[in-house]
């Protein structure tokens, strides 16, 4: 809405007008801070994070591997998704062969564990299978195939350029380690439809 593509600036823009609201119009006033962030702007900072993975990743590849490709998307329309407040991530499974594959995360520490993912398939023949041979505790349908935490640092100097390139690329590291850890599930689903 206002033009200002520098997240860190926008973001500094809003806390400077959170502190000085009362006197904004008044001749005394202080100079902005840049640089400082907040953790209890949560969602304020959810929100620009998301817009910058929407800017910069969304509908890229992660991760090319056994005829399909892991790639980056949301869960609906950014305007939607930001203001329903679901600041979540997808990394989908893009394939003709390989069963439907969804990685949910989140961008954003949301407790001491870290950031919470799931690994969710929507194919309902491949939770039938996870439930009886992966899961085996006696279900008939799960679609989760894997879920845990990842722990990086949230951003603390500023939201800028570099600093949301270095926080994503240790993100996407660890989301490429899951998928690259997991997919032995999704193999041995695909030898099994082969094989029956």
């Amino acid at each position: 809405m206002t033009g200002v593509n520098d997240l860190d600036k926008l973001y500094s823009l809003y806390k400077f007008f959170e502190k000085y609201k009362d006197i904004l119009f008044k001749d005394e006033m202080g100079g902005i801070e840049y640089g400082v962030l907040d953790i209890n702007d949560k969602d304020l900072l959810s929100a620009l994070i998301l817009k910058y993975y929407y800017d910069h990743y969304n509908e890229t590849t992660l991760l090319k591997v056994d005829g399909g490709e892991w790639k980056f998307g949301t869960m609906f329309d950014l305007q939607d998704q930001i203001a329903e407040e679901t600041y979540s991530i997808i990394i989908y499974l893009n394939s003709d062969t390989l069963p439907n594959a969804v990685v949910y995360s989140g961008i954003f520490k949301d407790n001491e564990k870290g950031i919470g993912w799931d690994l969710i398939t929507h194919d309902d023949d491949f939770a039938i299978y996870n439930a009886k041979n992966i899961k085996m505790k006696g279900g008939q349908y799960d679609e989760v195939l894997d879920g845990g935490h990842i722990n990086i640092p949230t951003p603390k100097k500023n939201l800028s350029n570099p600093e949301m390139e270095k926080y994503f690329n240790e993100l996407f590291i660890h989301i490429e380690d899951i998928i690259l850890e997991d997919m032995w599930i999704i193999e041995g689903y695909m030898e099994y439809k082969n094989n029956n």
